[in-house]
Protein backbone atom coordinates (compact mmCIF):
# COMPACT_ATOMS: atom_id res chain seq x y z
CA UNK A 1 0.00 0.00 0.00
CA UNK A 2 1.60 3.10 -1.01
CA UNK A 3 2.03 6.77 1.47
CA UNK A 4 -1.12 8.09 -0.42
CA UNK A 5 -3.71 5.12 0.17
CA UNK A 6 -2.02 5.21 3.67
CA UNK A 7 -3.25 8.53 4.21
CA UNK A 8 -6.36 8.57 2.26
CA UNK A 9 -7.48 5.96 4.90
CA UNK A 10 -6.44 7.39 7.57
CA UNK A 11 -7.86 10.73 6.84
CA UNK A 12 -11.29 9.14 6.79
CA UNK A 13 -10.62 7.73 10.22
CA UNK A 14 -11.10 10.34 12.80
CA UNK A 15 -9.46 7.67 15.47
CA UNK A 16 -6.16 9.14 13.62
CA UNK A 17 -4.87 11.93 14.60
CA UNK A 18 -3.98 14.78 12.28
CA UNK A 19 -0.65 15.02 13.51
CA UNK A 20 0.38 11.67 12.15
CA UNK A 21 -1.40 12.30 8.82
CA UNK A 22 0.83 15.53 8.43
CA UNK A 23 4.12 13.81 9.25
CA UNK A 24 2.80 11.23 6.41
CA UNK A 25 2.38 13.94 4.23
CA UNK A 26 5.48 15.62 5.15
CA UNK A 27 7.32 12.77 3.88
CA UNK A 28 5.02 13.25 0.31
CA UNK A 29 5.92 17.18 0.16
CA UNK A 30 9.60 16.45 0.56
CA UNK A 31 9.55 13.38 -2.60
CA UNK A 32 7.40 15.49 -4.27
CA UNK A 33 10.08 18.76 -3.60
CA UNK A 34 7.10 20.63 -2.88
CA UNK A 35 7.92 23.54 -0.66
CA UNK A 36 4.44 24.93 -0.22
CA UNK A 37 2.81 21.55 0.99
CA UNK A 38 6.26 21.00 3.63
CA UNK A 39 5.47 24.58 5.28
CA UNK A 40 1.95 24.33 5.59
CA UNK A 41 2.39 21.07 7.53
CA UNK A 42 5.43 22.19 9.30
CA UNK A 43 3.37 25.17 10.79
CA UNK A 44 0.46 22.41 11.27
CA UNK A 45 2.27 20.11 13.43
CA UNK A 46 4.85 23.39 14.70
CA UNK A 47 2.52 26.01 15.06
CA UNK A 48 2.47 28.98 13.49
CA UNK A 49 4.71 32.36 14.62
CA UNK A 50 2.61 35.39 13.03
CA UNK A 51 -0.82 36.09 11.90
CA UNK A 52 0.11 36.95 8.91
CA UNK A 53 1.29 32.89 8.44
CA UNK A 54 -2.40 31.68 9.40
CA UNK A 55 -4.54 30.03 6.60
CA UNK A 56 -8.49 31.43 6.20
CA UNK A 57 -9.63 28.20 8.42
CA UNK A 58 -7.59 29.31 11.81
CA UNK A 59 -9.15 33.35 12.63
CA UNK A 60 -12.33 31.81 14.56
CA UNK A 61 -14.95 34.31 14.93
CA UNK A 62 -15.43 34.70 18.76
CA UNK A 63 -17.18 36.13 21.64
CA UNK A 64 -15.15 38.58 24.32
CA UNK A 65 -16.26 38.48 27.99
CA UNK A 66 -15.05 39.90 31.00
CA UNK A 67 -15.28 40.45 35.10
CA UNK A 68 -16.69 43.78 35.74
CA UNK A 69 -16.14 45.47 39.40
CA UNK A 70 -18.33 48.26 41.37
CA UNK A 71 -19.14 49.33 45.03
CA UNK A 72 -22.33 47.31 45.17
CA UNK A 73 -20.26 43.79 43.43
CA UNK A 74 -18.85 41.77 40.61
CA UNK A 75 -20.57 40.98 37.42
CA UNK A 76 -18.86 37.84 35.75
CA UNK A 77 -18.83 36.58 32.29
CA UNK A 78 -20.47 39.38 30.89
CA UNK A 79 -20.12 40.17 26.73
CA UNK A 80 -18.10 42.75 25.93
CA UNK A 81 -19.47 44.25 22.83
CA UNK A 82 -16.54 45.50 19.67
CA UNK A 83 -18.42 48.57 19.33
CA UNK A 84 -17.28 49.61 22.87
CA UNK A 85 -13.49 49.47 21.84
CA UNK A 86 -11.41 51.90 19.85
CA UNK A 87 -11.65 50.77 16.14
CA UNK A 88 -7.66 49.44 16.19
CA UNK A 89 -8.83 46.82 19.02
CA UNK A 90 -11.84 45.89 18.14
CA UNK A 91 -10.50 42.48 16.77
CA UNK A 92 -10.41 41.71 20.29
CA UNK A 93 -13.73 41.26 20.58
CA UNK A 94 -14.47 39.78 17.19
CA UNK A 95 -11.64 37.10 16.25
CA UNK A 96 -9.32 34.72 17.80
CA UNK A 97 -6.15 33.74 15.90
CA UNK A 98 -5.16 30.22 16.58
CA UNK A 99 -1.54 30.27 16.50
CA UNK A 100 -0.89 26.90 18.20
CA UNK A 101 0.54 23.58 16.95
CA UNK A 102 -2.71 21.23 15.66
CA UNK A 103 -1.95 18.04 18.36
CA UNK A 104 -2.68 21.16 21.34
CA UNK A 105 -6.32 21.16 19.61
CA UNK A 106 -6.52 17.36 18.81
CA UNK A 107 -5.82 17.00 22.97
CA UNK A 108 -8.31 19.88 23.94
CA UNK A 109 -11.07 18.54 22.42
CA UNK A 110 -10.51 15.19 23.16
CA UNK A 111 -9.79 16.41 27.45
CA UNK A 112 -13.39 18.56 27.41
CA UNK A 113 -15.84 18.27 24.15
CA UNK A 114 -18.01 20.44 25.10
CA UNK A 115 -15.84 23.50 27.09
CA UNK A 116 -14.19 26.55 25.59
CA UNK A 117 -10.87 27.76 25.34
CA UNK A 118 -10.41 31.07 27.18
CA UNK A 119 -7.43 33.20 26.07
CA UNK A 120 -6.80 35.97 27.97
CA UNK A 121 -6.31 39.80 27.38
CA UNK A 122 -3.33 41.39 27.55
CA UNK A 123 -3.19 42.81 31.35
CA UNK A 124 -2.39 46.06 29.89
CA UNK A 125 -5.57 45.93 27.35
CA UNK A 126 -7.47 45.20 30.40
CA UNK A 127 -6.16 48.18 32.29
CA UNK A 128 -6.56 50.84 29.10
CA UNK A 129 -10.10 49.69 29.21
CA UNK A 130 -10.72 49.34 33.11
CA UNK A 131 -12.92 52.48 33.15
CA UNK A 132 -14.33 52.81 29.45
CA UNK A 133 -16.37 50.39 28.90
CA UNK A 134 -19.00 51.25 31.76
CA UNK A 135 -19.22 54.78 33.96
CA UNK A 136 -20.28 52.60 36.54
CA UNK A 137 -18.68 48.99 36.90
CA UNK A 138 -14.78 48.84 36.60
CA UNK A 139 -13.11 45.85 33.81
CA UNK A 140 -11.43 43.29 36.41
CA UNK A 141 -10.19 40.71 33.63
CA UNK A 142 -11.38 40.42 29.97
CA UNK A 143 -10.49 37.53 27.59
CA UNK A 144 -11.56 35.88 24.04
CA UNK A 145 -13.85 33.16 24.17
CA UNK A 146 -13.49 30.26 21.78
CA UNK A 147 -16.31 27.21 21.63
CA UNK A 148 -14.91 23.49 21.41
CA UNK A 149 -17.12 23.23 18.73
CA UNK A 150 -15.25 25.82 17.02
CA UNK A 151 -12.14 24.00 17.13
CA UNK A 152 -14.07 20.53 16.54
CA UNK A 153 -14.51 22.38 13.05
CA UNK A 154 -10.96 23.51 12.66
CA UNK A 155 -9.79 20.53 12.82
CA UNK A 156 -12.03 18.59 10.60
CA UNK A 157 -11.55 21.34 7.82
CA UNK A 158 -7.55 20.17 8.10
CA UNK A 159 -8.65 17.00 7.47
CA UNK A 160 -10.96 17.29 5.25
CA UNK A 161 -7.73 19.48 3.08
CA UNK A 162 -5.56 16.35 3.99
CA UNK A 163 -8.41 13.62 2.10
CA UNK A 164 -8.67 16.11 -0.87
CA UNK A 165 -4.81 16.37 -1.57
CA UNK A 166 -4.46 12.76 -1.23
CA UNK A 167 -7.81 11.80 -3.21
CA UNK A 168 -6.27 14.39 -6.01
CA UNK A 169 -2.78 13.33 -5.94
CA UNK A 170 -3.92 9.27 -6.00
CA UNK A 171 -5.76 9.91 -9.09
CA UNK A 172 -2.87 11.18 -10.62
CA UNK A 173 -0.35 8.44 -9.72
CA UNK A 174 -2.40 5.36 -8.42
CA UNK A 175 -0.41 3.60 -6.01
CA UNK A 176 2.99 4.00 -8.16
CA UNK A 177 6.04 5.55 -6.50
CA UNK A 178 5.31 9.34 -5.96
CA UNK A 179 8.15 11.45 -8.30
CA UNK A 180 8.43 14.76 -10.01
CA UNK A 181 7.56 12.81 -13.10
CA UNK A 182 4.67 11.07 -11.53
CA UNK A 183 3.00 14.04 -10.92
CA UNK A 184 4.73 17.19 -12.39
CA UNK A 185 5.36 19.84 -9.74
CA UNK A 186 3.21 22.85 -11.41
CA UNK A 187 -0.30 20.42 -11.02
CA UNK A 188 0.65 19.64 -7.25
CA UNK A 189 1.61 22.92 -6.62
CA UNK A 190 -1.90 23.98 -8.14
CA UNK A 191 -3.64 21.09 -6.12
CA UNK A 192 -1.78 22.53 -2.68
CA UNK A 193 -2.84 26.13 -3.59
CA UNK A 194 -6.71 25.53 -4.02
CA UNK A 195 -7.24 22.67 -1.68
CA UNK A 196 -4.85 22.93 1.25
CA UNK A 197 -4.49 27.02 1.26
CA UNK A 198 -7.78 27.87 -0.74
CA UNK A 199 -7.07 30.49 -2.10
CA UNK A 200 -5.94 30.87 -5.81
CA UNK A 201 -7.82 31.15 -9.13
CA UNK A 202 -5.12 28.54 -10.93
CA UNK A 203 -6.65 25.39 -11.40
CA UNK A 204 -5.38 22.19 -12.98
CA UNK A 205 -8.15 19.99 -14.58
CA UNK A 206 -6.22 17.02 -14.21
CA UNK A 207 -4.98 17.01 -10.51
CA UNK A 208 -7.46 19.28 -9.37
CA UNK A 209 -10.71 18.00 -11.21
CA UNK A 210 -13.32 18.44 -7.86
CA UNK A 211 -11.83 22.24 -6.98
CA UNK A 212 -14.20 25.23 -8.19
CA UNK A 213 -13.66 28.54 -8.85
CA UNK A 214 -16.74 31.26 -7.98
CA UNK A 215 -14.93 34.75 -8.21
CA UNK A 216 -12.16 34.70 -6.40
CA UNK A 217 -13.58 31.88 -4.08
CA UNK A 218 -12.25 28.27 -4.34
CA UNK A 219 -15.22 25.61 -3.98
CA UNK A 220 -13.52 21.71 -2.91
CA UNK A 221 -16.05 19.40 -3.67
CA UNK A 222 -17.65 17.81 -0.62
CA UNK A 223 -15.33 20.35 1.82
CA UNK A 224 -18.25 22.47 3.40
CA UNK A 225 -15.85 25.33 4.81
CA UNK A 226 -15.13 26.09 1.17
CA UNK A 227 -18.64 26.12 0.30
CA UNK A 228 -19.31 28.52 3.40
CA UNK A 229 -16.35 30.80 2.53
CA UNK A 230 -17.69 31.42 -0.73
CA UNK A 231 -21.95 31.91 0.12
CA UNK A 232 -20.74 34.29 2.77
CA UNK A 233 -18.71 36.31 0.51
CA UNK A 234 -21.49 36.28 -2.12
CA UNK A 235 -24.31 37.92 0.52
CA UNK A 236 -25.43 35.15 2.12
CA UNK A 237 -25.56 35.45 5.84
CA UNK A 238 -24.41 32.74 8.47
CA UNK A 239 -27.87 31.28 9.55
CA UNK A 240 -29.17 30.54 5.95
CA UNK A 241 -25.60 29.08 5.49
CA UNK A 242 -26.33 27.40 8.69
CA UNK A 243 -29.61 26.07 7.28
CA UNK A 244 -28.44 24.67 4.18
CA UNK A 245 -25.67 22.76 6.24
CA UNK A 246 -28.85 21.39 7.65
CA UNK A 247 -30.39 20.65 4.85
CA UNK A 248 -27.42 18.61 3.33
CA UNK A 249 -27.48 16.52 6.62
CA UNK A 250 -31.22 15.73 6.72
CA UNK A 251 -31.18 15.05 2.68
CA UNK A 252 -28.06 12.57 3.51
CA UNK A 253 -29.93 11.24 6.58
CA UNK A 254 -33.23 10.27 3.73
CA UNK A 255 -30.91 8.51 1.90
CA UNK A 256 -30.46 11.25 -1.10
CA UNK A 257 -26.83 10.99 -2.97
CA UNK A 258 -24.67 13.04 -1.27
CA UNK A 259 -26.74 14.88 0.27
CA UNK A 260 -28.75 16.66 -2.65
CA UNK A 261 -32.60 16.17 -2.14
CA UNK A 262 -35.44 18.06 -1.99
CA UNK A 263 -34.29 20.49 1.14
CA UNK A 264 -31.22 21.66 -0.70
CA UNK A 265 -33.07 22.14 -3.37
CA UNK A 266 -36.27 23.72 -1.72
CA UNK A 267 -33.36 26.39 -0.29
CA UNK A 268 -31.85 26.90 -3.43
CA UNK A 269 -35.30 27.66 -4.67
CA UNK A 270 -35.20 30.37 -2.11
CA UNK A 271 -31.67 31.67 -2.89
CA UNK A 272 -32.50 35.23 -3.94
CA UNK A 273 -33.74 35.86 -0.47
CA UNK A 274 -30.90 35.48 1.05
CA UNK A 275 -29.01 38.16 -0.39
CA UNK A 276 -29.15 42.19 0.31
CA UNK A 277 -31.95 43.83 -2.47
CA UNK A 278 -30.23 47.19 -2.86
CA UNK A 279 -29.33 46.32 -6.10
CA UNK A 280 -32.30 45.39 -7.25
CA UNK A 281 -33.52 41.99 -8.98
CA UNK A 282 -30.86 42.42 -11.84
CA UNK A 283 -28.37 42.24 -8.78
CA UNK A 284 -30.36 39.79 -6.68
CA UNK A 285 -30.85 37.25 -9.69
CA UNK A 286 -26.73 37.42 -10.04
CA UNK A 287 -26.33 36.70 -6.95
CA UNK A 288 -28.60 34.28 -6.68
CA UNK A 289 -27.08 32.49 -9.89
CA UNK A 290 -23.90 32.42 -7.96
CA UNK A 291 -25.53 30.63 -5.40
CA UNK A 292 -26.69 27.87 -7.17
CA UNK A 293 -23.47 27.77 -8.91
CA UNK A 294 -21.36 27.33 -5.79
CA UNK A 295 -23.45 24.57 -4.38
CA UNK A 296 -23.85 22.32 -7.01
CA UNK A 297 -19.95 22.79 -7.30
CA UNK A 298 -20.06 21.38 -3.79
CA UNK A 299 -22.39 18.44 -4.86
CA UNK A 300 -19.62 17.72 -8.36
CA UNK A 301 -22.63 18.91 -10.56
CA UNK A 302 -20.78 21.10 -12.38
Amino acid sequence: MSIVTDIVNGAVDDSVQLATLLRKLLIVGDSLGNESLKEWVLHELNGYQTIDQLPPYRPMEITAKGQFLSMIGQMNDQPIPSATLEKEHRWWAETAYLLSAIASFEALVQDDPNGRIIMEWPANMTAYYSDKISKHWHLNRAWQEVPISAIRGMLDSVRTRILQFALELKREVGEGELSTDAAPPEKVNSAVQTIIYGGTNIISPTIAGDVQVIGQQVIVQGDFFSLSNALEAIGVAKPHVAELEAAIDDDKADGADRGYGNRVKHWLASAGSYVAKEGGAAAVEVAKAAITTAVTSYFGLG
